[in-house]
């Protein structure tokens, strides 16, 4: 009796933590996708000013840590999700890297040409 207790007991906390397991997945599959919206539009705006760089180096960062883990646990779902995450981070970084020096030239040649604007 006892034994079929406790298999009972082992049982529901299985298909719970199964549960929990696709809600994790599902989540992270979002999180790692949401990415590919932000790359889209920052490619097309050409605008990444107001995306910090802390931000997406923190993601790198976990991303980074996620795949690692998830090589050594031979979780290839994971791996192909964590990569897209860390795939769209590093596009997005250097989106900002070359749309950045791009829009700090552009200001200050509008600054100069309002200067020379108004004492001319």
């Amino acid at each position: 009796m006892k034994k079929i207790i406790f298999f009972l007991i082992i049982r529901r906390m299985n298909s719970q933590s199964v549960k929990y397991d696709y809600l994790l997945l599902g989540a992270n599959f979002l999180l790692c996708f949401s990415m590919l919206p932000l790359v889209y539009q920052s490619t097309i705006t050409r605008t990444t000013y107001n995306i910090p760089y802390s931000t997406l180096i923190g993601l790198t960062i976990a991303f980074v840590v996620f795949l690692i883990v998830t090589f050594m646990k031979n979780y290839w779902l994971h791996v192909f999700i964590y990569g897209v995450g860390l795939i769209s981070c590093i596009i997005i970084i250097m989106n900002k890297k070359i749309f950045d020096k791009n829009t700090v030239k552009e200001k200050s040649i509008s600054k100069e040409i309002i200067i020379k604007k108004m004492y001319s």
